[in-house]
């Protein structure tokens, strides 16, 4: 599977709520909500490098590094 972040060849699985636990080399390791997923499938992707500071900062206060649409701002693929 490729990070939903970078697309890098990464491991992964199913969480609860359609989420996916991601294994990457180069974001490192953390959860994708469902509703994040479900909006990158919509037509929408994150910035790389906001979102590897978001969990970076999670990792820094000992949290287990969840990344939601709630904590990134999306931008719209050109169709």
């Amino acid at each position: 599977m490729l990070c939903f972040i970078c697309g890098t060849e990464s491991l992964d699985h199913d969480t609860a709520y359609g989420g996916r636990d991601v294994g990457c080399p180069k974001c490192g390791r953390h959860i994708i909500s469902g509703n994040l997923i479900a909006a990158m499938a919509g037509g929408y992707a994150p910035d790389v490098e906001e979102a590897r500071a978001v969990l970076n900062r999670m990792r820094d206060r000992s949290e287990v590094p969840i990344l939601s649409t709630a904590d990134i701002q999306l931008h719209r693929l050109p169709n």
